[in-house]
């Protein structure tokens, strides 16, 4: 007789970059709090359930690739984490102990509401997006409720505001001082791909991770490629 055995909670889409990519988990139904009283020795004994939880979270994102099948940049990671720890820092505030659990979806409409009376609807909007992903790592992984409900105020990314970017006469000034693609040193000529790049929407995180097998076997004798920013090039083309 075989014994029907659950399966792993992390799911086939989430691919690990690394044999090496474990951190400390719950079993299925699991509080969160159980990280803090199995915390083996040294420094996670010290942290509070709540700061494990966020330390686990990291190591989590990084070791997972996104829903494009390539690993986090450390600006996403570390943006999905500040998430967290701001909604942390309020908690502390509030004299609110425990772990993240303790979140329910009202709970989040109070911190959004103080939220936005600091940071305005921008950054209220921002930081929605990004504690979502906390809370669905939760889900994830110990079952928690996801508080992200109908019931959830939502505070929508201000209408008709243009991202800051740099104005059209400076990029070109830019690209006409690094040689205006007549460059003859290496240093000119990789200073003006770098901006003509960068142009194209491109994330800095994603210029500073391209390699050589990133470019076109055939660059040397076709000098164009086709430039596809991975975040969906969700602000590009928007700037003004």
């Amino acid at each position: 007789m075989t014994a029907n055995r659950e399966a792993p909670r992390r799911t086939a889409s989430l691919v690990l970059k690394s044999p090496l990519a474990t951190h400390s988990r719950g079993a299925r139904g699991g509080r969160v709090a159980v990280l803090a009283g199995t915390a083996a020795h040294g420094i996670r004994a010290e942290m509070g359930a709540r700061a494990i939880t966020l330390q686990d979270f990291a190591d989590y994102l990084l070791t997972t690739n996104n829903r494009a099948g390539r690993p986090y940049e450390e600006a996403t990671v570390h943006n999905y984490v500040y998430a967290g720890k701001a909604l942390d820092q309020w908690m502390t505030a509030k004299g609110i102990v425990g772990d993240f659990t303790a979140c329910d979806t009202a709970m989040l409409n109070l911190f959004l509401r103080e939220y936005f009376t600091g940071h305005g609807q921008g950054g209220t909007h921002s930081q929605q997006r990004n504690m979502r992903h906390l809370f669905s790592y939760l889900k994830r992984e110990f079952d928690h409720p996801h508080p992200y409900t109908d019931r959830l105020h939502q505070y929508q990314e201000p209408k008709g505001r243009r991202p800051a970017t740099l104005s059209g006469d400076f990029v070109k000034d830019l690209l006409e001082v690094t040689g205006g693609g007549r460059a003859r040193t290496f240093t000119d000529a990789r200073d003006h791909a770098i901006i003509r790049v960068l142009t194209e929407g491109v994330r800095r995180g994603e210029v500073l991770g391209m390699a050589m097998s990133a470019l076109p076997e055939d660059l040397i004798r076709n000098l164009s490629a086709r430039v596809v920013p991975l975040k969906g090039a969700r602000a590009a083309g928007r700037g003004g």
